[in-house]
């Protein structure tokens, strides 16, 4: 147990009494004190940040990730933290040595704690009519015909699956929405999106990062997605709503745009990045240098070096990312057109 609350309102003393802002008085053990609960999570499925939930305008729930957090001592209202144990549907005061390491929960159970808790915010998952008012308008699409080479699906797999494996809701909407959306823009036959999502959906169940009813949801977010509404979005409205998870997740955000659009097979004006290495392995490739058109530095070229380093009996791969600038100058917009002469 932590402090009384509503937190800074009350004033404790080593007699268990506690004062309120207004002048009244009472026992520290009749009013709602706030709670610590330390669990361990298998390293897979924690998330890569705290997760912050309000109530009613407040901080009622903070779910802290590798945090360091005083739990033993006085607390500021001037209460001491008090190790409890849930003994006949109350909790009872323990010694501090009785607390043990934290209980070990599995990650369907982080999954449900935290889906509980977003619930209590009211931050449920989105309707695709909600998202799509973000978006833009639809004029011309072509005709859902065209399909993903199986390295397409692969590239698209891998950036979606990542951005899925943050445990909050309104991620998997952006994911799914966005990824219909450029589809469909792009021309790309529905079921090779439902496939992808098929893909994610037997990873996430597996994790505890979705359910069967989830997975059924976002299925008719893709069926809605082709049954020509009147906005979705471009690449500007996906840009901004899922360029937050990639920074959480450490990832390049240009040239993890780029292989996406590339795969998914959808022209934008202004490119982000374009391959000019690619290195092929077996069963496996992966691009080594880019140009980039970046809206700070201008034409670059960024170079992926890909490193092995020692470290005691362990050897590892180390990712060196290089930059040089080519031009100093930013294209807004790019025409593309063939000459019929140059072959």
């Amino acid at each position: 147990m932590t402090g009384p609350r509503p937190k800074g309102y009350w004033k404790c003393g080593d007699d268990g009494r506690c004062k309120g802002a207004k002048g009244e008085v009472e026992d520290l053990a009749k009013l709602q004190r706030g709670m610590y609960i330390v669990v361990r999570v298998p390293t897979q499925c924690m998330p890569s940040g705290s997760i912050r939930v309000n109530v009613n305008g407040e901080r009622a729930i903070e779910i802290l990730v590798t945090n360091y957090e005083v739990v033993y001592g006085r607390h500021p209202s001037g209460a001491l933290y008090q190790p409890v144990m849930w003994v006949g549907n109350a909790w009872s005061p323990i010694g501090v040595t009785d607390v043990g390491e934290g209980e070990v929960i599995t990650c369907s159970e982080l999954s449900r704690l935290i889906s509980v808790s977003s619930s209590l915010s009211g931050t449920e998952g989105r309707s695709p009519e909600e998202l799509a008012e973000s978006g833009e308008e639809v004029i011309n699409l072509p005709k859902p015909e065209r399909h993903w080479e199986d390295e397409e699906k692969d590239a698209i797999y891998r950036i979606i699956w990542q951005v899925w494996s943050i445990p909050e809701p309104h991620y998997h909407d952006f994911a799914i929405f966005g990824l219909a959306s450029l589809a469909r823009r792009a021309g790309v036959a529905s079921e090779d999106v439902l496939n992808i999502l098929d893909r994610i959906c037997t990873q996430a169940i597996n994790q505890g990062l979705d359910s069967e009813k989830t997975c059924k949801e976002h299925k008719s977010v893709v069926e809605w997605v082709y049954e020509r509404p009147k906005k979705l979005w471009s690449r500007k409205s996906f840009e901004k709503n899922i360029k937050p998870a990639l920074d959480r997740l450490g990832l390049d955000v240009d040239t993890t745009l780029s292989t996406l659009y590339e795969a998914i097979g959808y022209q934008s004006e202004a490119p982000l990045c374009i391959p000019l290495v690619r290195h092929r392995e077996v069963g496996n490739s992966r691009i080594v240098s880019w140009i980039c058109n970046n809206q700070k530095m201008g034409i670059i070229v960024r170079n992926i070096q890909h490193k092995r380093r020692r470290n005691g009996d362990e050897v590892i791969d180390v990712i060196a990312q290089v930059e040089n600038i080519l031009l100093p100058f930013y294209l807004t917009s790019v025409v593309k057109y063939r000459d019929i002469l140059f072959k």
